[in-house]
């Protein structure tokens, strides 16, 4: 085990760099969904703006630590609205606050080429149905619908 990771050359697909065994030994390839799930829920926006609060920068300077930990993960950031007012405008802002997103990371030194950003809008409720509409009856429906999502890429 000259990598020193605990798992025996024999078996080690990366015996030149510590690893895990869920990976043959090798390093893990991305960060875990559920940990930018919890990171995502916590980035924030002023009202109507594509402006980050200061409050969420602990949680996009965590994101770009675990990115550094994950140099050949890709991640997609996706922006989305609850459909109060005009879509066209809803589906630009969305847009603009993952491109804040993903500024705030290359500031970080996060490579660009390794984050896609994209703004949906109110066009994916955040209950899965695909009648907007319906997915924003409630105030509740309205305030889960604007949100920001943070996944790997495969």
């Amino acid at each position: 085990d000259k990598d020193g990771d605990g798992i025996a050359d024999g078996d080690d697909k990366c015996p030149d760099v510590p690893g895990i065994a869920e990976e043959q030994g090798c390093p893990k390839k991305a960060p875990k969904e559920e940990e930018l799930a919890v990171i995502a829920k916590k980035i924030n926006f002023a009202t109507g703006k594509a402006t980050i609060l200061k409050t969420s920068y602990p949680q996009l300077d965590e994101l770009a630590n675990l990115l550094a930990q994950y140099l050949e993960a890709k991640i997609s950031i996706e922006g989305h609205t609850d459909n109060i007012g005009n879509a066209a405008a809803n589906k630009k802002l969305s847009q603009q606050r993952a491109d804040a997103i993903k500024k705030y990371l290359v500031s970080k030194k996060v490579a660009a080429t390794r984050i896609t950003a994209i703004g949906y809008g109110s066009e994916r409720p955040a209950d899965g149905s695909t009648d907007v509409k319906a997915g924003n009856k409630t105030k509740e429906q309205q305030a889960a619908n604007r949100r920001v999502e943070i996944h790997s890429k495969k």
